[in-house]
């Protein structure tokens, strides 16, 4: 089982970096030119969010990891990815071993289909 922070970066963040086409990266032999990011714009906004993907292992609730049960404990919002994950365990065993019993299934059509209601919560919250 592992712990993994996701980070989502803006379009506007992803446009303060060059070009991988920039001519300072297509000659080799040249020393590139440090370049400074210009700063964002006065009326843009920019969010950081933050997801924690949580391996639960492969067999029961007790197969998460130690870091992984402090951040499902420690979480606003938890979500139970259950489109390619088959645990031997149903979710009210889950949420006795977590100590919560506001553990949201996602199934197919809630990943495929629904995907913003885990990661827009992450703006305000920590969402795992």
């Amino acid at each position: 089982s592992t712990t993994t922070t996701t980070t989502i970066t803006t379009i506007q963040q992803l446009n303060q970096h060059p070009p991988l086409h920039s001519p300072t990266l297509q000659r080799p032999h040249t020393t590139p030119t440090p370049t400074t990011p210009p700063p964002p714009h006065p009326s843009s906004t920019q969010y950081t969010m933050v997801l924690y993907i949580i391996g639960l292992g492969l067999h029961d609730e007790k197969d998460v990891t130690v870091r992984g049960l402090e951040l499902i404990k420690s979480s606003t919002k938890v979500f139970l990815e259950a489109y390619t994950s088959v645990l031997s365990v149903g979710k009210d065993r889950l949420e006795s071993f977590y100590g919560r019993t506001d553990i949201v299934i996602a199934d197919r059509d809630f990943v495929e289909c629904h995907a913003e209601d885990i990661y827009l919560p992450a703006k305000e919250a920590d969402v795992a």
